[in-house]
């Protein structure tokens, strides 16, 4: 099978102006039971079959009466009324006898003896009665074209007589997910394997689009058998997604089946994430090739089909909503491409500030996290730190001062405390970054506050802090202890029993990166024992945090790395304890009163929150949510 190539490298625009010029988009309707119709758009509009009510009702409990029969009666002077002569009992509903005109609620009413009434005030004609046609008149417009129906619209619909209604039909969908490395979730991944949840989330999209899914079976990168599915589903849908084979490997066949049994419009566009889409067609169906990658898949639809699809529903693409931000990172992209960057919106300083977030393809928690998408212009080459930027909201409500964002020093603490927060109404955003660069980014007022595990080089805790809060007092509030120390390969074949023994021909190190808690401390222990860490094999070797150390441990990529407990209990390995090391949040002061950090503070104390801590091994929360005093606090 030859090898594929880019045909295009067109603009947005550009590709969907040739896509669309390629397809002939109608809309169908279908006639439908107004008692199944919650959610689907009207394509013909509905006029009531009858008056409703169709005769003149009392609106209340009481007694038919005749107006003129009231004229004058008040607490001194009442009226007497006589039953069948005078007045009617009535219930709410029943039909008001012709020879009387209005309805005087029955606790207006008092009973002198049977068949004798009294009031005490007069009644208008009309009072307290529904007219013919009060709710609706014989031909009246209930419901427009283009209305969503809704619970309230049919009660409205069955009460004007008429119970069918015409609709647009819903676009069916046909995804096909490829890839001989794909699993059925549920199934754990052996090496090479890769779980596949695309069209998961190709398919929530359709539907949240108002359409219908036909969810196929995974298809293995054969190109006799990608095609009879292709050509199959074709023919009984409305529109095809592909998933993966759209890129120009030696198994993406998606561009060359489609040209086969129909067109490639547009194959590759000047975007990222997802620059390697295939919009075409086969006969009159609209097909679209998805990149493999989550977050490219799951965009480029967003992009391409959400337009086709809205059409083929009768309905006009619903337009996008914007905020105004403050981006706070720089962002670097390349010229010639058109860049979606997902972003969290979070108020820091009395500004709405945009945080970029992973910029991968392959991180779909990017897109759980993000609020909204900041796109960068292929005439740029990026955009300035503090530049205000407009974000494409990807939620219904962003609630930026609501979330709190941290950075620094990774913990496993730390997903207990953002679920915990989640139910208090505060979202946390973490930034796993190091401890010094968490300290860096406070320092820049950045975030709200830190995480940090760090040691210097004296041994002390915290001097650190002086360097980068020299003049700003800040709180320092402890999360917990852990037990850091040396994760091992399971069962120890090295048998590895501390530091020095790094240095052993045979045995292969992997380090942390600079500024993170563990890096220095390692480098520290190196130091006490004069050992040259350019006889470590593997020191030059980083990992950004002890989950990918442990990985890499597990799967053989090394003998040894530094880590917690916990982490080596995750992945089955060994571990050599080497310090019991505390995990402490760094807190400035003109944050301390912020509502989010008094939640914080609240969930940090409570008894419920140091259980689940205690339930991570090596961990001790004897001093959590303590006030620490050997910070700059102490100045």
């Amino acid at each position: 099978m030859s090898r594929n190539i880019y045909l295009d490298n067109v603009s947005v625009e550009e590709a969907r102006e040739k896509w669309q010029e390629a397809l002939t988009i109608k809309a169908t309707t279908e006639k439908i039971d107004i008692r199944e119709a919650t959610g689907r758009r009207l394509a013909k509009p509905v006029r009531a079959k009858l008056s409703t009510p169709s005769y003149y009702a009392s609106a209340m409990d009481g007694i038919a009466l005749s107006a003129t029969d009231t004229v004058g009666a008040t607490e001194r002077t009442p009226v007497q009324l006589q039953e069948g002569k005078e007045y009617q009992l009535i219930d709410t509903g029943d039909p008001l006898p012709e020879e009387f005109d209005a309805v005087m609620m029955i606790e207006k009413v008092n009973q002198i003896k049977e068949g004798i009434v009294e009031i005490e005030e007069s009644v208008a004609p009309g009072q307290n009665v529904r007219s013919v046609g009060e709710s609706l008149v014989k031909g009246q417009l209930i419901l427009t074209v283009g209305t969503k129906i809704g619970p309230y619209d049919i009660g409205l619909v069955l009460e004007g007589g008429v119970t069918e209604v015409t609709v647009y039909t819903q676009p069916q969908v046909d995804i096909i997910p490829t890839g001989s490395e794909l699993i059925e979730p549920g199934r754990s991944p052996q090496p090479g394997q890769i779980i596949e949840y695309n069209s998961e989330v190709i398919k929530n999209l359709v539907l949240n689009w108002g359409g219908k899914v036909m969810q196929r079976d995974i298809t293995p990168d054969k190109y006799e058998e990608i095609k009879e599915k292709i050509q199959q589903v074709t023919q009984e849908s409305d529109l095809v997604a592909i998933i993966a084979g759209s890129s120009a490997g030696r198994e993406d066949y998606t561009a060359q089946i489609v040209a086969e049994l129909g067109e490639v419009v547009v194959h590759g566009v000047s975007i990222k994430p997802g620059g390697p889409v295939i919009l075409g067609r086969i006969g009159d169906t609209p097909v679209i090739g998805l990149p493999g990658y989550p977050v490219a898949s799951a965009l480029n639809f967003r992009l391409f089909a959400q337009p086709i699809l809205y059409q083929l529903a009768g309905l006009s693409t619903p337009e996008t909503k914007e905020v105004k931000a403050i981006l706070n990172k720089k962002l670097v992209s390349k010229l010639g491409f058109r860049e979606f960057v997902r972003a969290k919106l979070v108020k820091l300083d009395n500004q709405i500030v945009a945080v970029p977030l992973a910029r991968s393809s392959g991180v779909i928690g990017s897109l759980v996290e993000a609020d909204g998408l900041v796109t960068i212009s292929e005439y740029s080459e990026g955009i300035d730190k503090g530049s205000e930027v407009n974000v494409e909201l990807l939620v219904n409500q962003s609630k930026p001062a609501e979330t709190l964002m941290i950075n620094g020093s990774n913990d496993h603490s730390l997903d207990l405390l953002k679920n915990k927060l989640a139910q208090q109404g505060v979202d946390l955003l973490t930034q796993p970054t190091n401890s010094l660069a968490g300290l860096t980014t406070l320092s820049r007022g950045e975030s709200h506050l830190a995480s940090i595990n760090l040691l210097d080089s004296d041994g002390q805790y915290r001097q650190s802090l002086d360097r980068y809060f020299p003049t700003e007092d800040v709180k320092v509030v402890n999360l917990a202890y852990r037990q850091q120390g040396l994760i091992v390969t399971a069962g120890n074949p090295k048998n590895i029993t501390g530091i020095a023994d790094l240095v052993v021909n045979d045995l292969v190190f992997i380090n942390r990166q600079q500024g993170s808690g563990a890096r220095m401390l390692i480098d520290n222990q190196l130091a006490k024992l004069n050992i040259d860490s350019t006889k470590i094999s593997g020191y030059q070797q980083v990992k950004q945090n002890d989950v990918t150390l442990a990985t890499t441990i597990a799967q053989g990529g090394a003998d040894v790395g530094v880590g917690t407990l916990v982490t080596a209990q995750v992945f089955d390995l060994d571990f050599i304890p080497l310090r019991k090391e505390r995990i402490d949040l760094v807190i400035p002061n003109q944050y301390w009163t912020d509502t989010r950090i008094k939640e914080l503070f609240k969930v940090i104390c409570s008894s419920d929150f140091k259980a689940e801590i205690n339930q991570l091994a090596g961990y001790d929360t004897s001093q959590t949510g303590q006030v620490l005093t050997d910070g700059p606090t102490s100045r």
